[in-house]
């Protein structure tokens, strides 16, 4: 053979894997599908998803990752017909939390903050992996960057809205050197909001006031509530990774306050404070340090191990004083010390190609001290523990079909003063997973969980909120059960169309609810605590299409949906919603233009005691992106003044009608921007540091 036969064929070799690696919108003129092209075991297509071994594969084009700042606008900007994308947060189209890896790697908030759209090569969607990196999750997004070397990388990140006045801004850094990897944070913002509106008529029946006892008792309110929120995160970190082994470490602190007030009017029957002013305000603050470490380590092909463990406390103190026309101005004040360890090991073996077994083991220990002051004079001594471990088996008997079978154990212990309660409950996880064809994907899954009541649900302590309202909890609430089914569709006909159809059932028992009820004479007024209510029915039916057109500028959304509520109790028993969302997007040179629609929508709450409804939105978005610099700009529900919220609510000693202003206005604005430079040989740019983990408050509010 010639010499330039064989340059030339070695060439024609060399560029095959870029091709095989370009986004389909940049192939000029290609048709919707374009037939495989095989040379030995390389596959040439220009298809952007497909289904293959288990998984849902999607090159973003060059247009969406520039379009992109994070996770969540890149996987919004993609249209996955199993995926949606509300309020910033990944989610199924059934309204499923997902779990999101970066090359196998968990992702935390600082790599959803810190995220570099231009180094996706890949996006894969997984049910129930079996992959040991993922740590047993049930649904996982895992985005595959480009790989780098030596150097560092900055992200800097700012974001304005109004009203609101909100302000918050993110630095974050990182050096890779050899196998280790640092990594340093800091995050802060805040919000300043004057102007919300609070309008409802409210009835309380049947209740006793200053020791008379009053048949029914009318109040119109008409509340201006402002809020000032601050917060702070400090984090670094450092990460050691070979082949088979890495491990993190990471130390965060987190600082938070607010300061919430309401001023307002409230016309009682009977002039019962002889005066239509009220004001309250709530102010408070958390300073919460936290440690934790995660393992990973392939002892063997065949068997692997991860652990995680995480130290945090918390000091949190908040006083609320409120003033109810002529009535005794109320005071509280409540100092909570709080402590949490948790622990978790998983080891996984694969026996073979078709069979994995997975050993999940997990405790968690909260300890509680609160002391009351004001109209409680208490301490709490509360201790949560958490035990759970389950047994995971996947078969596999090839590339397009998998059967996940999960039963285990959850045990609570809550100690609460001198009152205990334990429960051992089983759980169990069953899913199938069949890859119908390159193009079509069916999922059939179905749970059974337990939730333990939380710190604040159970706490005994009994504090006065306004002249007419105590709240307490209730120490003896069993736990919740949860049992789920659910079945989806994906298919992905063509480049240009994707669509995604599901149902799900769902069955919950021992629900945890709010109940207002009639306080004894020497307290008066309501008591708000929690109660098991009976059960409670849903279903739904999910449809979502996605479209493109003109080379993927002009891209069309639309997801109906249908869901039938049902509730054992309360004064709505059933609900039936039909909504939709829809988008348009279109996107010319370094500009993308988008308008977003929400239709308006209901629920029902506290298990049928309350009905709630919300108004349509309607948003309008153009984004700015060249190079390492995005500039988003956002004008959000402008045909309303405010984003309101009708709720109803009925039971037997409390009733109301109440129309509240949302924390986010209608009318509202937003710029941000996000700019990335870096250094040194190719660099990775995803940041494995967290903000830390919170903690819930044991105090009712």
């Amino acid at each position: 053979m010639h010499k330039s036969s064989i340059l030339l064929a070695s060439l024609v070799l060399s560029a095959l894997p870029a091709v095989a690696q370009t986004p389909a919108d940049s192939i000029t003129s290609a048709p919707d599908s374009i037939p495989d092209q095989k040379l030995g075991e390389l596959v040439v297509t220009a298809e952007r998803g497909w289904f293959e071994d288990g998984k849902a594969n999607f090159i973003p084009t060059k247009r969406e990752k520039q379009f992109s700042n994070s996770p969540a606008s890149l996987i919004d900007a993609m249209h996955l017909p199993m995926l949606d994308v509300k309020d910033g947060t990944i989610g199924t189209i059934d309204g499923k939390s997902v779990s999101i890896f970066i090359d196998g790697v968990p992702a935390d908030d600082i790599d959803m903050k810190s995220f570099v759209s231009k180094d996706v090569k890949r996006v894969e969607y997984i049910v129930n992996p079996t992959d040991p990196r993922f740590n047993g999750a049930e649904r996982v997004i895992n985005f595959i960057m480009v790989k780098y070397l030596v150097g560092g990388a900055t992200n800097l990140y700012g974001f304005y809205g109004y009203p609101g006045n909100h302000v918050s801004g993110t630095v974050s850094s990182k050096l890779v050197y050899k196998k280790m990897t640092y990594g340093i944070l800091l995050d802060g913002s805040r919000t300043n909001v004057t102007g919300n509106k609070n309008i409802g008529e409210f009835r309380y029946n049947d209740i006793y006031y200053a020791g008379k006892l009053y048949d029914e008792i009318a109040e119109q309110k008409y509340e201006n509530y402002s809020w000032e929120f601050d917060d702070f995160v400090f984090a670094v970190n450092a990460r050691y990774n070979t082949t088979n082994f890495w491990m993190r470490h990471t130390f965060s602190l987190n600082d938070e306050g607010l300061d919430e007030t309401f001023d307002g009017t409230s016309t009682w029957s009977e002039n019962l404070f002889d005066s239509e002013h009220t004001w309250r305000d709530s102010r408070s603050s958390d300073l919460s340090p936290q440690i934790n470490g995660t393992y990973n380590y392939q002892i063997h092909p065949k068997l692997h191990l991860s652990a995680g463990w995480t130290y945090l406390h918390s000091d949190k103190h908040a006083t609320q004083n409120s003033i109810f026309g002529q009535a005794p101005e109320i005071y509280n004040s409540t100092d909570e010390n709080i402590d949490k360890f948790t622990f978790g090991v998983r080891p996984t073996f694969n026996p073979n190609r078709f069979l994995t077994f997975q050993i999940s083991m997990d405790y968690a220990l909260t300890d509680y001290l609160t002391a009351y002051a004001g109209t409680s004079d208490a301490r709490m001594n509360l201790r949560n523990q958490t035990v759970k471990a389950d047994f995971t088996g996947y078969w596999r008997p090839s590339g397009k079909f998998s059967l996940l079978l999960r039963p285990g154990l959850t045990s609570t212990l809550m100690k609460i003063g001198d009152v205990s309660r334990s429960q051992v409950d089983p759980t169990f996880d069953t899913s199938v997973n069949w890859q119908i064809s390159r193009r079509l994907s069916f999922t059939a899954y179905s749970y059974y969980r337990i939730t333990s009541p939380s710190s604040q649900q159970s706490n005994s302590a009994p504090v006065q909120l306004t002249p007419l309202l105590w709240t307490v909890g209730n120490p003896y609430l069993k736990n919740t059960d949860h049992t789920y089914y659910s079945a989806s569709l994906s298919y992905l006909p063509s480049n240009w169309l994707n669509i995604g159809l599901s149902y799900g059932l769902s069955h919950v028992k021992n629900l945890i609810v709010d109940l207002h009820e009639a306080a004894p004479a020497e307290m008066g007024g309501l008591l708000s605590s929690n109660i098991n209510a009976p059960d409670y029915n849903s279903h739904y039916f999910n449809l979502n299409i996605n479209a493109r057109f003109l080379d993927n500028r002009l891209n069309f959304r639309f997801r109906p949906r249908y869901e039938h509520e049902h509730c054992g109790v309360g004064y709505f028993r059933n609900l039936d919603e039909i909504g939709f969302h829809a988008s348009g997007e279109f996107s010319f040179g370094d500009f993308r233009f988008e308008l977003e629609y929400r239709s308006p929508s209901k629920y029902l709450g506290d298990s049928g005691m309350s009905k709630s409804f919300r108004k349509s939105d309607l948003n309008a978005t153009l984004t700015f992106s060249r190079g390492n610099l995005y500039i988003r700009a956002q004008v959000g529900d402008f045909f309303h003044r405010y984003s309101w919220t009708r709720t109803l609510y009925r039971s037997p000693n409390y009733n109301y009608d109440s129309s509240e202003a949302l924390r986010s206005f209608g009318r509202r604005f937003s710029l941000s921007f996000t700019y990335t430079f870096g250094w040194g040989k190719k660099v990775d740019q995803n940041i494995d540091i967290s903000s830390g983990a919170g903690v819930e408050s044991s105090v009712r509010k």
